[in-house]
């Protein structure tokens, strides 16, 4: 398996996001302006400046530059393929555009909207975000954002293969850039355009837009939109199978990507070149060039595409017959790959060497690695369903926040309205009073929510920190239960029912699991996915943290167990606890989230997978702590077991006594 690093056909429709200035600008909302320019090739660095500007104008109260910063580091996170992060912030763009009435500034919220769903190749929510977009962009007559969203509904039609209604869009787009003289932009709608038309064999048409984007590029003195067009013309013309010509327009993307000093994109023009070299059979200048590419991937700390360059420069030894050298590149990209747990990295370093064994004449050695990739094929589709699940659950709670954004801006308006008239009847100075103390009720009313939802998030001792202090730091815990259980065959199960019922499941089950923790105080951490963690002992001391953690677990199989019998699915989960020494503390800067680290949670975690279906079963630890309890538990010793990091290790059943 040979791993392709070929540069994208880049759609900048898609991420064509520069938010034009609403009224008169301050030196802050220019700042955040000039920040986020960055966003593309330095996501990182952009988010944590942005992120302080934010906070400068939250300060200040500058309402729009709060709006522009939050929806430019969405964009940072979205870069970063951090979603939550990045809904959240757009959620709080769309939310104050509502409350103040900018319908441009809502416009672009969903335009963002739509790019979170389209890099989640959820085609129907894009569609859905992006006309909302451009509903509210024609409210606003903002032009500039009508066409925006116009050319990001045609790379949603692009995605789907509906290129009649991607070509109308894109030359809608264009039309619009066009009036407004916004050059930059229409070359990008032409480089959409050419796209389209080579995908349908028009050559023709499709290098006449080329050239036309090229030469508006050339003359704007855009040398990034140049490296972007002379690489789609590369790629067009292998496509055609026009080697040296696509060679020729990928030699000018990487002379231009030298002068931008655009590492990234500089990697990707090697390898396009590489690969041109390749197809041609010109191993030694593909390697050279592959090697090139390497360098920058390792000068940028970037291990994935360390990776893949290393399983590509394995290939060429491979096709050169040096079939020991390609085993000892391939093998470098397969433990490189452990190491990163990088999934793609992995699938194609485990199909090369069963390739290099085979032609080394080590057959068993080869189906080993063949057995290995087909495995391998099983989990990653496994966790491509959990990934699905995980997308699911993000788009079920951004419609429910959505829904409760839009009532309450619909709720200020109708109370503006209320108020509007009271000043009429009762008088200035009256209403005055009646509005202060509606506002007060209001901060009240918030400031409440907002206390329940940190507690929700954090443990309360943590989040009594964060308001006293504004700041929590990490502690060590030495006598703690930690808690794991997850839900068997979930996967399987879960393939067949709707996201939206899935969710309501899962959450209706962590409900009653939080519920039945309160009762014991135990806090819960966290839910990937099925799995759910929570720990006794910390952040609070407790002289009993195994046995409330005992009690709570044996609760919740019995709750599971009431819920099967009336519910349409039986749920069943496996339970393991572990007791010992964590380390506390709370991860993350403008989404706060507390976890915890230590062996103890590992050993935890292997309690629970080397449990059975509604059993709980716990550490040695854990016993040497319960195990005079007789008259609560009864103890059912198992044989050891191979625990991987642990070897063997012995585990006790608990049940009620």
């Amino acid at each position: 398996m040979h791993t392709f690093l070929l540069t994208l056909v880049l759609i900048l429709g898609v991420m064509s996001f520069i938010t034009p200035i609403y009224g008169e600008s301050t030196p802050l909302f220019d700042q955040i302006q000039a920040v986020a320019k960055n966003i593309d090739n330095a996501p990182t660095e952009s988010v944590a400046e942005l992120e302080s500007l934010l906070e400068e104008a939250t300060a200040m109260g500058d309402t729009k530059s709060i709006i522009e910063a939050n929806v430019n580091i969405g964009l940072g996170y979205l870069k970063l393929d951090q979603y939550e992060r990045t809904m959240q912030h757009f959620q709080e763009s769309y939310a104050l555009s509502l409350e103040y009435d900018y319908p441009s500034l809502a416009g672009h919220s969903k335009n963002g909207y739509g790019m979170v769903w389209l890099t989640l190749n959820d085609y129907t929510k894009a569609l859905q975000s992006f006309q909302q977009s451009l509903e509210y962009f024609e409210t606003a007559n903002d032009q500039q954002g009508m066409a925006y969203a116009t050319g990001n509904l045609g790379a949603v039609y692009d995605a789907l293969g509906n290129y009649d209604l991607a070509l109308e869009n894109y030359l809608n787009a264009a039309r619009i850039n066009e009036e407004l003289g916004n050059k930059e932009e229409m070359a990008s709608n032409y480089n959409n355009i050419g796209t389209i038309h080579s995908s349908q064999n028009d050559f023709e048409t499709a290098f006449d837009y080329y050239t036309k984007a090229i030469t508006i590029f050339e003359e704007i003195e855009s040398k990034e939109g140049q490296a972007y067009t002379y690489t789609n013309l590369g790629h067009f013309f292998s496509h055609y199978n026009y080697q040296d010509e696509a060679y020729g327009f990928y030699l000018k993307a990487l002379r231009l990507n030298i002068e931008l000093d655009d590492k990234v994109n500089l990697a990707d023009s090697f390898n396009n070149i590489a690969r041109i070299f390749e197809i041609k059979e010109n191993y030694e200048d593909a390697a050279e060039y592959y090697t090139n590419a390497l360098g920058i991937y390792q000068e940028l700390d970037n291990l994935k595409g360390a990776i893949n360059v290393t399983n590509n420069l394995g290939t060429i030894e491979y096709k050169k017959y040096n079939f020991e050298r390609a085993l000892e590149l391939h093998n470098s990209a397969f433990e490189a790959s452990k190491a990163l747990q990088y999934n793609e990295g992995l699938e194609s370093a485990i199909f090369n060497l069963s390739m290099d064994y085979e032609a080394l004449g080590e057959t068993s050695k080869a189906i080993d690695f063949k057995s290995l990739y087909i495995e391998l094929q099983k989990v990653i589709f496994s966790e491509d369903q959990s990934e699905n699940i995980a997308n699911a659950q993000i788009v079920y709670e951004t419609e429910k926040k959505d829904a409760e954004i839009e009532q309450k801006a619909q709720e200020l308006k109708d109370q503006a309205a209320r108020m509007r008239r009271q000043l009429i009847v009762l008088g200035v100075a009256g209403a005055i009073i009646v509005l202060v103390s509606i506002l007060g009720y209001i901060i009240y009313k918030e400031r409440q929510k907002s206390e329940k939802l940190l507690l929700n998030i954090l443990p309360k001792k943590v989040a009594n920190d964060l308001k006293v202090y504004g700041k929590t730091e990490p502690e060590n815990f030495e006598n703690c239960s930690v808690y794991f259980s997850d839900i068997v065959s979930f996967t399987s199960t879960s393939e067949n029912l709707e996201p939206k019922y899935l969710i309501e499941e899962l959450s209706d089950i962590f409900t009653t699991f939080d519920g039945i923790m309160d009762k014991y105080g135990c806090e819960r951490i966290k839910t990937i996915g099925d799995a759910y963690m929570a720990v006794s002992g910390m952040p609070v001391p407790a002289e009993h943290h195994a046995e409330n953690m005992i009690d709570a677990a044996l609760d919740i199989l019995d709750a599971l167990k009431a819920r099967g019998e009336q519910a349409e699915i039986n749920w069943r989960i496996r339970i393991g606890i572990n007791s010992g020494k964590i380390v506390g503390g709370v991860v993350g800067v403008k989404k706060y989230l507390y976890d915890v680290f230590g062996d103890t949670i590992n050993t935890a975690s292997r309690m629970e997978s080397n449990s059975e279906p509604m059993r709980l079963n716990i550490s040695p630890s854990t016993y040497a702590i319960v195990k005079d309890r007789t008259d609560k538990y009864t103890f059912t010793e198992r044989a050891a077991i191979e625990v991987k990091g642990k070897g063997l290790l012995k585990m006790y059943f608990v049940d009620r006594a």
